[in-house]
């Protein structure tokens, strides 16, 4: 099973380091320090860099939320609530029709929200897969060659 503390002992090991990181979320020697200080960054830049299959998904957004008279800047009839776990935008469409949109933070709720002319939408999107049993072997690969590059100033000074 690969874990985030595997990736990171492979990385520390394109290093020509041997270290091996047993506790990667609590431990407190300086390559798991450097590791946790990097991973995060690195995983979010190699999962928005391509459109993996993996990590794409398709969701209906039809969670409504009313714009007053005084909200409607730009002109948009809808706000539709963003899901939680987007990274990136792949397209957004009507009927298989791309739309015009804009993201935003939404003042009166609070949150960030698609503004749209339409109130059902397809978003394709590129997740936030943080379960690194998920990953395929590819990308555990290319997650350890981006962390290694991430944390060799660090660790080999």
């Amino acid at each position: 099973m690969t874990t985030k503390a595997k990736i990171a002992t492979q990385a520390l090991s394109f290093l020509n380091e041997n270290t091996i990181i047993s506790d990667f979320e609590q431990g407190t020697n300086s390559q798991e320090v450097i590791a946790r200080k990097f991973y995060d960054s690195v995983l979010e830049d190699l999962l928005i860099a391509i459109d993996w299959g993996f990590c794409g998904r398709l969701k209906y957004l039809s969670d409504v939320i009313l714009i007053s008279d005084i909200e409607k800047i730009g002109g948009w009839e809808y706000s539709l609530k963003f899901p939680n776990d987007v990274l990136k935008i792949r397209s957004i469409t009507d009927n298989q029709m791309p739309i015009e949109y804009q993201v935003a933070n939404s003042e009166k709720e609070n949150i960030t929200v698609i503004y749209c002319n339409t109130n059902t939408v397809l978003l394709n999107y590129t997740a936030l897969i943080t379960d690194t049993t998920l990953y395929p072997p590819y990308f555990r690969n290319l997650l350890s060659w981006g962390l290694a590059k991430a944390m060799a100033m660090e660790i080999t000074s």
